[in-house]
């Protein structure tokens, strides 16, 4: 399921790039934020993973949702079935840095003026807040 579109009707002698790579993040990323594979339906219920890669509107996106344009819009780039279309791996990288500085950005501009806010260590949590945390985003999930 984490397959390129390209590789379904991959050739012997042809030559495969770094974009296949690029695809299978695609679909990382979409579980990391949508906590399901975008082709996991398809599987489940015998269809062609073959043909939803060729289909990008079998990937559901969930618009004005808790995934923000911005990352959406990423992950559809990503995802581009013409390998030629998706950012390389360096562009990729380049656009996430951006996007972190912009919310970094974002974040210290809208922050409150403490003195001494640079001195106040962050909160680290336990695996066992993070596993809490994590089964109720879940369950808050499955009652929508």
């Amino acid at each position: 399921m984490y397959r390129a579109p390209e590789l379904f009707s991959c050739e012997i002698g042809s030559t495969l790039t770094s974009a296949v790579d690029v695809w299978s993040l695609g679909i990382c990323l979409y579980e990391f934020f949508y906590l399901e594979n975008p082709f996991q339906k398809v599987y489940e219920q015998g269809g062609s993973i073959a043909l939803a890669t060729q289909s990008p509107q079998m990937i559901k996106f969930v618009e004005g949702g808790t995934v923000s344009q911005k990352i959406n819009n990423l992950i559809k780039s990503v995802l581009a079935v013409n390998p030629i279309s998706r950012p390389s791996a360096g562009d990729l990288r380049k656009t996430v840095e951006n996007m972190i500085q912009s919310w970094e950005e974002e974040e210290t501009s809208d922050a409150p003026n403490i003195e001494g806010k640079g001195d106040v260590p962050a909160h680290e949590i336990t695996d066992e807040e993070f596993d809490r945390a994590m089964r109720e985003q879940i369950t808050n999930r499955e009652l929508i």
